[in-house]
């Protein structure tokens, strides 16, 4: 379960099997629950309707469990923290204030996150280009296409924002004319990134860990720090490599599922 702020007394909590927004209000005796919205997917497209409304099943439960109206949605919400929105895509909808409206300029495919310097969600389209939406306008990120897998990795001690998709590193920047242009990060060894994770060190030097290698930013390029041993590759998911007090712990495994942890410091101007 997960519950998610939406703001203005909104709430949705995600569960398994369907989830729940819900809204509360702030009265002199406490606090009062004023709408309960239950989302849940389909489960056929004809019989179980079918049987739902012959048996008075969805009364009863809005009966039961006081619910204000149940919604039918496919696929898996996204929650979208600078927009306090769900983003339902496979509906083209987004949920404000117990009402589920269209996402104007869709459809879209995924989401991929948000850019707080922007204070905008990154949604990937169908056709593998991305675009920013501000909770009312879709607008197409500048620069390259990727394909429509990815995420976005943003180290709270920067600020900056990354974009990952396929083998590629993408930051997200702002443009002299106000729109957000996407910037490949080029790896001077030419290896393929795949997954990536971007850290911050003690020193406050920006490192990318991937499941080859760890890099360093130095302008456009991504220039090698650190790589494994022969046989070996960095475990993930991302997660897996976490910051110390003293610096890096980054897991590597073996084909046959041998792990080793190793610790990367930063060194000092003498060293």
């Amino acid at each position: 379960m997960r519950l998610w702020v939406l703001g203005d007394g909104w709430f949705y909590a995600c569960g398994v099997e369907y989830g729940s927004a819900i809204e509360l209000r702030r009265r002199d005796d406490g606090w009062e629950l004023t709408s309960n919205i239950r989302v849940r997917k389909p489960k056929s497209k004809i019989a179980i309707p079918l049987l739902r409304q012959l048996f008075d099943i969805d009364d009863e439960l809005m009966k039961r469990d006081r619910l204000t109206r149940i919604d039918v949605k496919a696929g898996d919400p996204s929650y979208s923290p600078t927009l306090g929105t769900v983003l339902f895509l496979d509906e083209n909808e987004r949920l404000l204030h117990g009402q589920f409206l269209p996402i104007e300029g869709g459809p879209m495919k995924r989401y991929y996150g948000d850019v707080t310097m922007a204070d905008v969600a990154v949604l990937g389209g169908h056709h593998g280009a991305l675009f920013s939406y501000d909770g009312t306008t879709l607008e197409e990120l500048i620069g390259f296409s990727i394909v429509p897998v990815g995420w976005i990795n943003r180290p709270i001690e920067t600020g900056r924002t990354f974009v990952g998709g396929g083998s590629q590193v993408y930051e997200v920047r702002g443009s002299e004319h106000g729109k957000l242009t996407l910037v490949e990060l080029v790896p001077s060894d030419r290896a393929s990134v795949g997954w990536f994770y971007a850290v911050t060190m003690p020193n406050d030097e920006l490192l990318f860990v991937t499941r080859h290698g760890i890099y360093e930013s130095i302008a456009d390029t991504l220039e090698p720090v650190w790589s494994p041993q022969a046989g070996q590759h960095i475990y993930g998911p991302a997660d897996a490599n976490r910051l110390t007090a003293e610096g890096l712990l980054v897991t590597t495994e073996t084909p046959i599922g041998d792990k080793v942890d190793w610790l990367l410091s930063s060194c000092g101007p003498n060293a």
